[in-house]
């Protein structure tokens, strides 16, 4: 019988030396074949809540079918508390555990589900799907969002009412999303504390169009960082022709665009993360490219990729740049 091995593991660092990690504790749990594509982990005042995607219901409570949510709540020596799995009938899936108070969390995931604890219907095809639990593995609310083609969770930040933003990959125009471009979009959504949308906005033009991740700033503004292939629609900068550039938006919490940057040189970039530093920015992504904003790429342009960083600063501009790679 397979199992599912959760490690706690500290780090430990003496001047600028990493030793090797110590494990402070592991457990195993009974493995309902586990789909190792979506595991979570946040940690409880008491413990931890480990959500995991399983493809049967052996060892699990209330499965519902096909591909479930199995969320486990442990004390701090990852004893068992509660285990039960949120879904339906069709392929439900996590992507990430979020924890909102002590006593409340959201569930970020996708479903093609219209049964079961998805009770707020389907868009078509497969959802965002955001369940709002208490520690007792209640459902507070649950509400689906996106559009009838394909939608692809991305990321998602907490705001300070309670509610969070979030982003997502579309495929067409139609449920939640009022517009789409072409070519797959990003669609950014705000939702206040139950749930409800307060506003979405279609970041994108006709050409493909890409999210990875986002940060609030100390502005209080949401960055977000993809990747984007040409000028118009929305997007008033201009990439490097041939490729792809690395696609960073900063908006207001209203979702109002503050300023947008494109960076990379004339084959494919993609942005992957981002944060914020002191008088700036460093953000991480790939390259295929050995000019315009890129130099030191290893490797024959166009043909093999390397690990891109940059250092940006207030204003946005290149203070440094670095190919990491063989």
């Amino acid at each position: 019988m397979k199992i599912i091995l959760f490690n706690v593991v500290m780090l430990f660092f003496i001047d600028c030396y990493a030793q090797i990690p110590e494990i402070v504790r592991q457990q195993c749990y009974p493995d309902p074949l586990v789909n190792s594509n979506y595991q979570t982990i946040a940690q409880t005042e008491n413990g931890y809540i480990l959500g995991v995607g399983i493809n049967n219901g052996n060892n699990a409570s209330n499965y519902h079918g096909s591909a479930d949510i199995w969320i486990i709540v442990t004390d701090s020596s990852f004893n068992t508390i509660w285990e039960r799995c949120y879904g339906g009938s069709d392929t439900d899936n996590p992507n990430e555990i979020v924890k909102i108070t002590e006593s409340e969390y959201y569930i970020f995931g996708s479903t093609s589900s219209t049964d079961g604890d998805v009770q707020s219907g389907n868009n078509g095809f497969n959802d965002i799907w955001v369940v709002k639990i208490n520690i007792q593995g209640d459902i507070i609310w649950e509400n689906t969002y996106g559009c009838p083609g394909y939608d692809e969770i991305r990321d998602f930040i907490l705001t300070p009412d309670g509610g969070f933003v979030m982003i997502d990959r579309i495929g067409s125009a139609g449920g939640d999303v009022s517009q789409y471009y072409g070519n797959g979009d990003v669609w950014m959504c705000k939702c206040d504390s139950l749930g409800n949308i307060e506003w979405e906005k279609t970041l994108g033009n006709q050409g493909v169009d890409n999210c990875v991740s986002m940060i609030v700033n100390v502005a209080g503004n949401i960055m977000m960082i993809g990747t984007v292939q040409q000028h118009g629609g929305m997007v008033d900068c201009y990439p490097h022709p041939g490729g792809g550039d690395v696609w960073i938006v900063e908006l207001d919490l209203e979702g109002n665009i503050v300023s947008q940057y494109c960076y990379g040189g004339s084959h494919y970039e993609f942005g992957y993360s981002i944060i914020e530093i002191e008088n700036g920015y460093i953000f991480m992504g790939e390259t295929y490219s050995n000019d315009g904003d890129v130099s030191g790429l290893h490797g024959s342009p166009g043909e093999g990729s390397d690990i891109w960083v940059v250092r940006l600063n207030e204003q946005f501009g290149i203070i440094w740049q670095k190919c990491i790679g063989g």
